[in-house]
């Protein structure tokens, strides 16, 4: 790769475009030497990369490359730029517009050399050309890298430094310690189209473990920069406006340093209680605090967890979430679900869902044994979806104990509880469980069943995925007396929509019941917009309730594209955009009055002159728009009053556009006039379209 790679840029005449997330010095100081040694150029290269201080710490890319492309620009009859996006992985390189490789390998001797690595080069020049579109959407919502960037990232470089010697101590190695205000911050570049990147929060301690350790590894003076979204937040009630720490190159955060020698003063116990706290500024700044001790040592946190628990649930569980020992974390989890279980019957449906991302092996058991206990109607609820989801992520779905589980629910006392059971059985989607649903569908009116029950045996059988023999079945339940049964019906045929489209078709035609045929129609549009439309039409025609006649038209308006591009429609589509002006719902009459502007029929001109005597104001302005489009002077009057006197703002600055379109020098008074206008934004418009008149 390495050889091909330099042999393709050896080459390169016109333009040279590289997207790599790591670039080793290495490989920057080889293609400085292979572009300075070609002569007479007239070459631009874009560079693509992506900068954080832990690439860099971790030696996946060198800062030293990044000044060696720099340096490109500076070569006779080369313009070079290199521009950052802080979550870039594209590998992507293009040689003169006629030549593209898009590969796994970096621009590292590893990536072009060593490892095993895979590409292919495209030289479909359509292709290339998507390519190029593409990266150019990147470059343009990156940000470029200048010296002045590097010499700000070599300064943030040092803040980490000795946090990785402190990391190397931790480990046997004699380098030195820490210094004694050593600063915990890491930064990245590239923040337009991501983050720049955060300091020490709860969020990124995924990533910042290796290079975070508990504060007995540090000095009591080490110091957490901590970033406050939001605005400013009084953090030990000496924060103001003017305070040095506030970054300005960062609106929207403010950094806040607080060394652990001042948090070991409160006590964990004072700052929980505090998050009970009516003053909501209290609450905050006690939140803070404990994130900043549990960055710096969440040993001295883990005593607490209960009350913490009490007084703060989504706090607690991040904590536990974020904690090295996944044991000890588990434990905890269970711990307050058993406390839970035990005082009140319930199960907080925040602590189930992270232990489930922990160790769903262990929420799997719990719950088993759980929900035979008696718990409340929302426990249980909330015990079979992390139950149903526990088990996909752990692949029992051919697990006999699992599924027993949840048919024993399915014989709970409370309804709730029992329809839930049916519908998870449905989307796990074992064979076993699905032949269950069938059975107890069968059953339903020997075992009187409710309605819902049997409604949610049907949701079931949905999700599991309609079989062909379940076809058949849904296809008698259209024909159900029960209005429920004929609308999920619909519902489970819409996922063979094509083989039962003359079905759904008839009984949005003639069913009975209003709720049915809304059901019947969103189907056929969701089956196939363009065809349904020929459908739309002829029901709207015939359709005696006013609110599904209304619900028709916005079907037709939101699909209007797809059926714009069949010419033979397009009288059909005039006559629906038309009688839209008359809907009750707005969005209709303003979808209606673009679409009018869009044919620029000159029948659509009285209908929308008339639409600009509307009692809503935007819709009087989609009207003259449209009118500016069609471009007849009959609209001319119209126009002039409304721009002499709509109380609307974009009415008038609508109205002076559309004036200026049509070009009829009976407007220019009228716009003259509106040269005077208290609206800066009808003006501009006035002046634009009474240049354009004289």
């Amino acid at each position: 790769m390495s050889h091909y790679f330099f042999s393709k840029v050896q080459v390169v005449k016109k333009s040279l475009y590289l997207s790599s997330p790591y670039i080793k010095n290495t490989i920057a100081t080889f293609l400085y030497e292979i572009l300075r040694s070609k002569p007479d150029l007239n070459l631009s290269i874009k560079i693509l990369t992506r900068i954080k201080i832990q690439d860099l710490i971790e030696g996946a890319s060198d800062l030293e490359a990044f000044e060696k492309l720099l340096e490109i620009d500076e070569l006779p009859g080369i313009k070079a730029e290199v521009r950052c996006i802080s979550n870039l992985h594209a590998k992507v390189y293009i040689f003169d517009e006629d030549s593209a490789i898009v590969t796994s390998s970096n621009l590292t001797p590893s990536g072009l050399k060593s490892n095993v690595e895979y590409g292919i080069e495209v030289t479909d020049s359509i292709a290339i050309r998507q390519m190029l579109n593409d990266m150019e959407t990147y470059w343009h919502n990156a940000e470029t890298l200048n010296m002045e960037t590097i010499k700000e990232i070599w300064k943030r470089m040092q803040a980490t430094e000795s946090i990785v010697k402190v990391n190397r101590v931790a480990q046997g190695s004699k380098e030195h310690s820490p210094t004694e205000h050593s600063s915990i911050t890491i930064k990245g570049v590239g923040k337009r189209l991501a983050p720049l990147g955060k300091d020490v929060e709860i969020a990124a301690l995924d990533n910042l473990r290796n290079i975070i350790l508990p504060i007995s590894k540090y000095s009591k003076r080490s110091k957490v920069v901590f970033p406050i979204t939001n605005g400013l937040v009084d953090f030990e009630d000496e924060i103001s406006d003017d305070s040095p720490l506030i970054n300005p190159d960062e609106e929207r955060t403010v950094e806040i340093e607080s060394s652990y020698s001042e948090l070991e003063d409160m006590s964990v116990e004072q700052l929980i209680s505090e998050l009970k706290d009516d003053s909501k500024q209290r609450r905050k700044r006690a939140r803070m605090q404990l994130q900043v001790l549990f960055v710096l040592d969440n040993s001295c946190i883990m005593p607490y967890i209960a009350e913490l628990s009490r007084a703060n649930l989504k706090l607690c569980c991040s904590f536990l979430r974020h904690l090295p020992d996944n044991r000890l974390a588990v434990r905890h989890l269970l711990h307050i679900l058993n406390a839970a279980k035990t005082e009140n019957g319930s199960l907080p449906f925040l602590v189930l869902k992270t232990l489930n991302d922990i160790a769903p092996d262990r929420l799997f058991s719990f719950l088993c044994q759980a929900v035979k206990e008696p718990l409340s109607t929302n426990a249980k609820r909330h015990a079979i979806e992390e139950l149903k989801n526990a088990i996909v992520k752990l692949n029992l779905q051919d697990n006999d104990s699992a599924i027993e589980t949840l048919k024993n629910l399915t014989e709970d006392m409370l309804p709730k509880v029992r329809n839930a059971a049916y519908i998870a059985l449905g989307q796990i989607g074992n064979v076993k469980s699905i032949d269950f649903l069938r059975d107890a569908f069968r059953q339903a009116k020997r075992h009187k069943m409710s309605l819902e029950t049997q409604m949610s045996i049907l949701q079931g059988l949905i999700a599991a995925g309609i079989t062909p023999d379940d076809e058949l079945m849904f296809v008698r339940l259209t024909y159900n007396p029960l209005v429920r049964f004929r609308a999920i019906a619909i519902r489970a045929l819409r996922q063979n929509g094509e083989k039962y489209w003359q079905r759904i078709s008839a009984m949005a035609e003639s069913d009975r019941n209003v709720d049915v045929r809304t059901q019947a129609v969103r189907a056929l549009v969701n089956i196939d917009a363009t065809k349904a439309y020929k459908v739309l039409i002829k029901l709207k025609e015939n359709e005696p309730d006013e609110n599904l006649k209304n619900t028709i038209t916005s079907l037709m308006h939101r699909h209007e594209q797809s059926i714009r591009s069949l010419p033979i429609d397009e009288e059909q589509l005039l006559q629906s955009s038309l009688s839209g002006l008359q809907s009750s719902d707005k969005k209709i009459r303003i979808k209606g009055a673009k679409a009018l502007g869009r044919l620029k029929h000159v029948s659509a001109i009285q209908p929308l002159c008339e639409t600009l005597r509307d009692e809503d104001g935007i819709v009087r302005t989609v009207a003259a728009e449209a009118l500016g489009s069609i471009g007849n002077n009959l609209s001319v009057l119209p126009l002039i009053e409304v721009l002499e006197s709509d109380s609307h703002t974009h009415a008038r600055a609508a109205a002076a556009k559309a004036l200026g379109l049509i070009g009829d020098k009976r407007a220019i008074e009228a716009i003259g006039k509106g040269l005077k206008d208290k609206s800066g934004h009808v003006r501009k418009w006035c002046w634009t379209s009474i240049s354009k008149l004289r």
